[in-house]
């Protein structure tokens, strides 16, 4: 589971904001609302085609995109357990972060405005964001995220937020304290038992040796639909080894084995320096779940060498247990696949982006997959 540097002024909600909108598909129109719907409904057929989704399944989806912005750059993803079936267990919508500060403004035929607003008004750095001016932002999405609670996806959306530049690298415990100042009481110690991630934090920046990468805070998600204690912090600029270290600081049980692997099979293609990211849960404050998002294929820009690395990576996912040989099947020929509308001016690109693995608490052993349709607009 990224935004465009822009200027950081607040957008009222007495004040429209100028979104790019095709009208219908086919125009560019200044603040003139269409939705989504249209698109969506036939995107969603290549979806159902490459077997991602059932037709119910596309039904519910469909109800809950009612009313989305028909923007010319937007993402869809869709997120998956995989095992000896292929779970939905949640989808999202994309935008830079300039676009997703304007949804929460919009409410013209928006069904889904009224749990997004109150989501995103839960951002911890939007005095931040007010203030200063984000040269060094990454160009990546950010993320509204809906889960599937009994083959319904849910009102309440997750966001995932930007760390500000300030806090996105941690080489020291001064800075890690001025952050935890920062998301208290979102984000505290627990009273008693467990490891917070505020101790996780502090035992990977000690395990980093002189001269390494500072650890990255990448994005910190947030959602009242699954507990008002429930917060999510993904981590990048960490290796296996650092993980491991700190797992013995905390006495915590790291399942190390499925990361190993990975990277062991990706040096053999040649990439000995593989993105990892790590994705940590945190309820009441304590450490939960920790789970490592690697390999990344939205590196592989052709499309045929994309096919070629997952059906090799899904044939290693068969041979070790992890997911059946049908589920392996799906995953390739979804790896990277054009699935357009019939009409109009929107082109539809649907990827497999990477795969998620638990290492520790809750989630280990748990396999996911994330894919993503690129949706843009040409003329």
């Amino acid at each position: 589971m990224k935004g465009h540097a822009v200027m950081n002024d607040d957008v009222s909600k007495a004040t429209q904001p100028r979104l790019a909108i095709l009208r219908d598909g086919r125009d560019r129109e200044q603040g003139v609302v269409t939705t989504f719907d249209r698109i969506a409904e036939q995107v969603s057929v290549g979806l159902v085609s490459a077997g991602l989704l059932t037709s119910r399944q596309r039904a519910e989806l469909l109800r809950h995109a009612a009313g989305f912005p028909a923007l010319p750059a937007h993402r869809l993803f869709l997120e998956y357990r995989v095992g000896t079936h292929l779970s939905l267990e949640g989808y999202g919508h994309g935008f830079d972060a300039q676009t997703i500060r304007q949804l929460g403004a919009w409410d013209q035929g928006f069904t889904a405005i009224g749990p997004l607003r109150t989501a995103l008004d839960g951002d911890p750095f939007a005095r931040d964001r007010r203030r200063y001016l984000d040269t060094t932002a990454d160009d990546d999405p950010n993320w509204i995220e809906y889960d599937v609670d009994g083959g319904r996806l849910s009102d309440v959306p997750g966001v995932f937020f930007g760390f500000p530049a300030r806090f996105r690298s941690m080489s020291d415990p001064e800075r890690a304290r001025a952050l935890e100042a920062r998301l208290d009481p979102l984000l505290r110690r627990p009273g008693s038992g467990g490891a917070s991630f505020w101790d996780l934090l502090d035992a990977l920046i000690e395990s980093k040796s002189a001269g390494a990468t500072p650890v990255g805070l990448y994005r910190f998600g947030l959602c009242a639909r699954r507990r008002p204690d429930w917060a999510r912090v993904v981590l990048n600029g960490i290796s296996g080894e650092e993980f491991d270290s700190a797992g013995r600081r905390l006495a915590m049980a790291v399942e190390q084995e499925p990361l190993r692997w990975v990277v062991r099979h990706l040096a053999g293609l040649g990439n000995t320096d593989p993105h990892i990211a790590a994705s940590v849960g945190v309820i009441g404050g304590t450490v939960d779940a920790i789970d490592v998002e690697c390999p990344f294929f939205n590196r592989v820009s052709d499309d045929e060498e994309r096919r070629a690395q997952v059906a090799e990576f899904c044939g290693l996912l068969v041979d070790r247990g992890l997911v059946a040989g049908s589920v392996a099947d799906t995953l390739a020929r979804a790896a990277a696949l054009r699935i357009d509308p019939s009409d109009g001016p929107t082109r539809a690109l649907l990827l497999l982006d990477h795969f998620k693995f638990g290492m520790a608490g809750s989630t280990s052993g748990r396999v996911k997959v994330y894919f993503e349709v690129l949706l843009r607009t040409t003329g």
